[in-house]
């Protein structure tokens, strides 16, 4: 083992520090997947379940999956796979052959290391990824032979932006004999590089090809398994264009004539990935999209471009069309084998000739975003990686990131200074901080602590301190209600139209880890101080903080008796904790739905004559929205609380 994985594990003790107090600021890996725990499911799919469902039936030739399905699910298709411990991404990656990956790593199904208390950095078995039984000894009406060339390929990557597999780590295949009920390990495998200053952003093609008649029977099963360092996101494999089929070549058959999107379209924003409403204007948006297509065939002979059309169509919240894109451009591309991602303007910079109008309230707008090919008998052996969508999000906050962390950032030493630059177009009142802290040991959670912190702007760095709030800890949410841990100010800090930096200062030595989005490319508004001095941050990607403001429409923490008296319905106490008491004087009942931090509802209740409880002994720290309805369902009043936890 290297000395890297060493210095690492070893983050949270004294010996660490001591080995990279040089160090300002770096990256390490996770030591949980903090996408599983705040992002996706919650309820792995069952493995007992699925099997049961498959019992009676086998998949039929072609097997394919390239994980497309990644922008929705963290888990495998259950129509494919049997496994659910391996995560399904689009983030880890570097290149992918298509939109969506499948990563091999430490963790289980739940995004936990295997063994945390492991302090060894030993590797052992990890991830499994199991087909579905398959029919391999028929094709329709052909029953299948040596030489009918039936074959397993797929693309895979070490590392990306996750972590480096060592020498004694290994990624593996294994087949299973339907007759003799066993399963032959290893009968494809390839060990960790080991090399730390190797950043490897190829995908390499494996060729299987299955000649033992004991395979070619119905009930054919296949598997990938990694042997990994288990206690923390360690060993990062990902694998991608699964394909088992009959009439294989190991040498023709190196290509797919697919046009395919790489990553989710980033949303049309200048600097954030979303942004509240009342700051939003025309010069906020971005009006060129930005797109990452590749082209994995190798074209017609003697022509090796081909030509592909890029189109748009945008939808509010509720579904409804809003506008099309006038003339798709349409541009011949060439393989990505031999130029990259695709170059041209017109489909990986095409214009957004629509404009977003400013709003009154917040809301969210849905780009979708498709590439296709229509010349006369072109074909494209895969349509769903054809086909991304992504979000504006004009709510209550401002983020960078696009919402799932590929690795963890870490501020070295006492007191340092960390801080977003945030430009305000209108005067308007910081209300609380969300930041994803990654869970690396209740240990540390007690005994780290930070505050949140606000500077002016001095010459395009932080300037003046102008609010330095108390301490508090990171805390971690294990349940799928706020997908960010909340961090309300003492008191909202009153902000006038102008450029600040928000962010924290650490109280303690040990080294908060902060999710970090590899995707985003945003650290030219990330700056940090260690040594007096501030610096803008020399690390690609994005902090998961976001800062959350909002008008201060409803007055709220008064004392009872100071509350307005024309209220249809009275909330006390505010702040509040365990319940809230809703005072309904009118002589009819109204209706009520309590909204979340993000604008979810997440309870409905009657409130008749008198006075009703709400229970609120579950909700997290934050600001809520009590929206109070008649008995037709319109809305009369709304009103606000705090609940601190």
């Amino acid at each position: 083992m290297n000395n890297m994985r060493v210095y690492i594990w070893l983050i949270f003790s004294s010996l660490f520090l001591i080995v990279v107090s040089k160090a300002q600021e770096q990256l390490v890996p996770l030591t949980n997947n903090v996408n599983y725990l705040y992002d996706h499911l919650k309820t792995p799919p069952s493995p007992t379940s699925l099997q049961k469902a498959t019992a009676a039936t086998t998949l039929t030739l072609p097997f394919r999956d390239d994980f497309f399905y990644a922008t929705h699910s963290a888990y495998a298709s259950p129509n494919l796979w049997l496994d659910s411990s391996v995560y399904i991404n689009t983030g880890k990656a570097i290149a992918p052959p298509s939109l969506g990956v499948a990563t091999l790593d430490g963790l289980n199904k739940r995004g936990r290391p295997y063994n945390p208390n492991l302090i060894s950095v030993q590797s052992f078995a990890a991830d499994t990824l199991s087909s579905r039984p398959i029919n391999l000894f028929t094709k329709g009406t052909t029953t299948l032979t040596p030489a009918d060339s039936v074959a397993l390929t797929f693309y895979y990557q070490g590392r990306g932006y996750g972590d480096m597999p060592e020498p004694s780590d290994s990624l593996m295949v294994d087949f299973y004999k339907p007759l003799q009920k066993k399963w032959i390990t290893r009968v494809w495998g390839v060990p960790g590089f080991g090399n730390a200053n190797t950043n490897d952003s190829i995908f390499k093609r494996a060729f299987i090809m299955i000649t033992d008649t004991a395979y070619l029977r119905n009930g054919f099963r296949f598997r990938f398994r990694n042997k990994a360092a288990i206690n923390g996101d360690w060993d990062n494999w990902h694998v991608d264009y699964v394909v088992l089929d009959n009439n294989r070549s190991i040498v023709k058959d190196t290509a797919y004539d697919d046009v395919a999107f790489g990553f989710v379209s980033p949303p049309p924003l200048t600097k954030y990935t979303a942004m509240p409403w009342q700051h939003f204007n025309p010069n906020e948006q971005n009006y060129i999209v930005s797109n990452l297509i590749r082209y994995n065939g190798l074209g017609s002979a003697g022509s090796p471009s081909v030509n592909t059309t890029y189109k748009h169509l945008i939808y509010d919240a509720q579904g409804n069309l809003l506008h099309t894109m006038p003339n798709p451009p349409s541009d011949n591309i060439t393989p990505f084998r031999l130029n990259g991602w695709v170059k041209q303007a017109a489909l990986a910079a095409p214009p957004l000739s629509y404009t977003f109008n400013t709003l009154n309230d917040s809301a969210s707008f849905k780009l979708k975003h498709f590439i296709y090919r229509d010349i006369s008998g072109a074909t494209d052996i895969n349509l769903n990686n054809d086909t991304v969508v992504s979000t504006l999000r004009l709510n209550n906050y401002f983020a960078f990131d696009d919402g799932s962390a590929e690795r963890a950032y870490e501020l070295i030493g006492v007191g340092a200074l960390l801080a977003y630059k945030v430009t305000l177009n209108v005067t308007d009142s910081l209300r609380a901080v969300r930041i994803l802290f990654d869970q690396s040991g209740t240990t540390q959670a007690a005994t780290s602590f930070f505050r949140l912190c606000v500077w002016n702007d001095f010459g395009g760095v932080p300037g003046s301190l102008l609010y330095r709030d108390s301490l508090i800890k990171p805390t971690f949410i294990t349940t799928d209600f706020n997908k960010f841990p909340e961090y309300p100010l003492t008191t909202p800090k009153v902000l006038g139209s102008g450029t600040y930096y928000i962010g924290i200062q650490k109280f303690t030595a040990n080294n908060i880890v902060i999710g970090h989005d590899a995707n985003t490319r945003k650290n030219n508004f990330l700056y940090f101080n260690t040594n007096g001095n501030w610096q803008q941050s020399t690390l690609p990607g994005a902090l998961m903080m976001r800062f959350v403001f909002g008008k201060k429409e409803v007055v709220i923490g008064l004392p009872e008796h100071d509350q307005p008296s024309n209220l249809t319905i009275r909330l006390f106490p505010n702040p509040a904790k365990d319940q809230v008491f809703l005072q309904n004087n009118n002589e009819t009942a109204l209706n009520v739905e309590v909204l979340n931090p993000l604008g979810q509802i997440i309870d409905k209740l009657d409130v008749p004559n008198g006075q009703t409880v709400l229970n609120t002994s579950s909700y997290p720290s934050g600001l809520y929205v009590c929206l109070i309805k008649n008995t037709l369902g319109l809305p009369v009043q709304q009103q606000r609380f705090i609940i601190q936890n």
